[in-house]
């Protein structure tokens, strides 16, 4: 499944959503969702699961992309849409 995450993280429990993710998952955090960049400590629960931040996003904020996340632009989120037969928007 595909888990989109516009919403910054002091705004959602993501350890609450990570819970609900399963190995193969991917989360895209974009909008205010890319400040996820800041929090310390980064989610650790996401075995299997990929993890991305819409790079123009970030680049928008001032933030850098470093592992665990990856960056992705709009036509890698196609792709990604393209690739997970369900996607969820959390709000």
């Amino acid at each position: 499944m595909l888990h989109l995450i516009p919403l910054s993280p002091w705004q959602q429990d993501l350890q609450a959503i990570l819970h609900r993710c399963q190995a193969g998952d991917a989360l895209v955090f974009l909008q205010d969702g890319s400040y996820v960049l800041q929090q310390h400590p980064l989610p650790t629960d996401a075995t299997g699961i990929s993890l991305y931040v819409l790079s123009e996003d970030a680049q928008a904020r001032g933030l850098n992309v470093q592992p665990p996340f990856q960056a992705l632009d709009y036509d890698g989120l196609v792709d990604l849409t393209a690739a997970h037969s369900q996607s969820l928007t959390w709000y």
